[in-house]
C-alpha cells in the first residue's frame, strides 16, 4: 500500500506564525506510523519548502519527499489539483491529509491507516478545537460518534452527512485519511466545507466510511483562517 501525506501553504511567513509551524511538523515527525511519503505544495510562488528546509537540518533526511511550486487562487483549488495528482499522476493508493496549523496526535497516522486496511475509504475522527486568546488558550471538544453501531454503509454515510447539516458540526478534512478510491469515486472535486461536499458525494457509491471516537486532532482557530467563524470572539 503506498501512503502520502499531503501538506500545502501560501503566505507562509504572514499567515501563520513561527510556533504553529513547529507545533504542526513536530506532531508530523513523531508520528508511530512512518511508512509515508511526503508531498508538498507551496501554492503562492514562493517556492517555500518546509521539509526541505528540515532536511537540511538531518529532520525527515530519510523521508521521499515530492515538492511541488505551483500557483492557485486558493486552499480549495490546490487540494483539487493536489488529489488529482498524488492519485492519479503518482499512483498512491492512500492520502493523509494535514493542515500546518493544526496538532495531531502521534497515533494518528496509525489509527486511520489501520481502519484503512480493514477496507475503510474515508476515515476522520472526533477532535478538539482551540484557541488562543488575550493571552489565555481555550479548548472545546467536538464529538461527532461515539461507539454508536450503524448497520449499513449508506446509513453510516448519511448519519454523519446529517450531523454536519443538522447538528452543525465540521467533519474536519484536514484530520482524513482517504482512498484513490474514495476520491476518484466521488466527482473529484473540493469545496467548501470540503469534507461535507465529499460524503455528499460518495453517499450513493459502495464507499466504507467510518470515523474515530479517538480526539486525533487540535484545530487551531485564529483569524487568518478564511472559514473561522469565531472571529474576535471565544470558542
Amino acid at each position: 500500500m503506498k501512503v502520502c501525506c499531503i501538506i500545502y501553504h501560501s503566505n507562509l511567513y504572514t499567515k501563520y506564525e513561527k510556533d504553529w509551524i513547529i507545533d504542526f511538523l513536530k506532531s508530523i515527525y513523531i508520528q508511530t506510523y512512518n511508512d509515508f511519503d511526503i508531498v508538498e505544495c507551496c501554492y503562492d510562488n514562493s517556492n517555500i519548502s518546509l521539509i526541505n528546509l528540515l532536511k537540511k537540518k538531518k529532520i525527515f533526511k530519510d523521508k521521499k519527499h515530492i515538492f511541488l511550486n505551483k500557483y492557485f487562487k486558493d486552499n480549495f483549488e490546490c487540494e483539487k489539483y493536489l488529489l488529482n495528482y498524488i492519485f492519479n499522476d503518482l499512483n498512491y493508493d492512500v492520502c493523509i491529509n494535514t493542515n500546518i496549523d493544526d496538532i495531531y496526535s502521534e497515533n494518528r497516522f496509525q489509527k486511520q491507516i489501520d481502519e484503512i486496511k480493514k477496507g475503510y475509504d474515508f476515515v476522520s475522527s472526533n477532535y478538539t478545537i482551540f484557541q488562543n486568546y488575550n493571552k489565555n488558550i481555550y479548548k472545546r471538544n467536538i464529538e461527532l460518534t461515539t461507539n454508536e453501531k450503524i448497520d449499513t454503509d449508506y446509513k453510516k454515510r448519511l448519519f454523519f452527512t446529517k450531523v454536519v447539516l443538522d447538528k452543525k458540526k465540521i467533519i474536519p478534512f484536514n484530520c482524513s485519511t482517504f482512498t484513490k478510491k474514495c476520491w476518484n469515486e466521488s466527482n473529484k472535486n473540493i469545496q467548501y466545507p470540503e469534507t461535507l461536499y465529499l460524503l455528499k458525494s460518495i453517499l450513493q457509491k459502495k464507499i466504507k466510511v467510518t470515523f474515530l471516537c479517538d480526539y486525533l486532532l487540535e484545530h487551531r482557530i485564529h483569524n487568518q483562517q478564511f472559514t473561522n467563524i469565531y472571529k474576535d470572539k471565544i470558542i
